[in-house]
C-alpha cells in the first residue's frame, strides 16, 4: 500500500476525510498540525526560541506559548513573524513524520501510511509520498468554517488563507483532488472511491 499526503487549505476538511479514508484503508495517520500544537506545548526548546523570538507577551500564566495570541502576530500585517515560527516548527515536523513513516514501514513494509500535511507544498514535502491528495472547497466555505465552527474573526481567517499557496497551484500539483462543499455524506463517497482506488492499484 502507498504512503499518502493529505493536504488543502485551512478549513477544507482534511481531518474529516484523512479520519474516513483511514478507516477504508486500516491506514495508520500522522497529524502535521497536531505535531505542530504538540511541540508548542511540550517541547522545552520550541518554548525557548519563541519565547526569544517573539516575548513573554505570546505566553499563558501555564507558561506554554499562547496559541491565540501567537495566531494574531503570525497572520498580522507583516509577515516576518510567520516566517520566523515556521523556522522553528516546520523542521521539526518534518523530522517528527518522516522518522514516524520509516519506524512503520520498517514494522510493515505494506502498511498505508496517511500523513495530514498542510503546508505540503510551502514547505516541498511532497517528494517523500506516493501520492498526494488536496482536499479542497469553495473560498466562502471555507470562511463559514472558519468563523463558524472555529470562531476566527474573518480578517484573520482571510489572513491565514491568503498565507498558504493558492489552491488552484496546489491542485496543478497533486496526484488527486477531493471537493468538499457539500455534506460529509458526499466526502465520505470520494473516501471510499479512494480507498477502492488504492486498493486496486497499490
Amino acid at each position: 500500500m502507498p504512503t499518502i499526503a493529505i493536504t488543502g487549505g485551512i478549513g477544507s476538511g482534511k481531518s474529516t476525510f484523512t479520519k474516513i479514508l483511514a478507516s477504508s484503508l486500516g491506514a495508520e495517520t500522522f497529524d502535521a498540525d497536531l505535531c505542530s500544537r504538540r511541540l508548542l506545548a511540550e517541547d522545552p526548546d520550541v518554548a525557548a526560541e519563541v519565547r526569544a523570538a517573539f516575548g513573554a507577551e505570546v505566553f499563558g500564566v501555564d507558561g506554554r506559548p499562547e496559541r491565540g495570541a501567537l495566531r494574531a502576530l503570525v497572520f498580522g500585517e507583516d509577515p516576518a513573524p510567520r516566517r520566523t515560527l515556521e523556522a522553528i516548527l516546520h523542521p521539526r515536523v518534518r523530522t517528527a513524520w518522516r522518522g514516524w513513516m520509516e519506524e512503520r514501514l520498517q514494522k510493515s513494509p505494506g502498511a498505508a501510511l496517511l500523513v495530514e500535511i498542510p503546508l505540503l507544498y510551502e514547505t516541498g514535502a511532497e517528494a517523500f509520498f506516493d501520492h498526494a491528495i488536496v482536499v479542497g472547497c469553495s473560498l466562502a466555505t471555507q470562511l463559514s468554517r472558519l468563523s463558524g465552527q472555529r470562531g476566527l474573526p474573518e480578517p484573520i481567517a482571510c489572513r491565514i488563507i491568503a498565507s498558504q499557496w493558492a489552491l488552484s497551484d496546489k491542485i496543478r500539483r497533486c496526484d488527486h483532488l477531493v471537493w468538499n462543499d457539500g455534506p460529509e455524506s458526499c466526502l465520505r463517497a470520494q473516501a471510499d472511491r479512494c480507498a477502492r482506488y488504492f486498493q486496486a492499484f497499490p
